[in-house]
């Protein structure tokens, strides 16, 4: 059985400015600038859980459990911020067999 996991890109980086966490690209054209993302703390906790490659399913289960939201809530935000990632190239998705982790 396999799994899709996203993982961060390594050529996104998070920095503070002020007191706000945005994610960065430090390579790339310049264009690439127009995928600068400022981080609520939802979504930073989201992108921190991503320190190692995780599924749709573990993000859902850790948000939820976080900050005490429903099961569908939870999947839906995380839903939403990941597809938003993967669309500007902040994350990327593999598929690993479920037993090699």
């Amino acid at each position: 059985m396999s799994e899709e996991f996203i993982e961060r890109n390594p050529d996104m980086v998070t920095r503070t400015i002020g007191d706000e966490m945005i994610l960065v690209p430090i390579r790339g054209a310049i264009t690439d600038l127009q995928n600068l993302f400022v981080f609520n703390e939802t979504a930073l906790f989201i992108w921190e859980q991503l320190d190692e490659p995780r599924t749709l399913e573990q993000l859902s289960a850790a948000l939820e459990e976080w900050f005490t939201v429903s099961a569908k809530q939870a999947r839906q935000d995380v839903g939403a911020f990941v597809e938003e990632l993967l669309s500007a190239g902040c994350v990327t998705e593999r598929t690993e067999a479920a037993d090699a982790r």
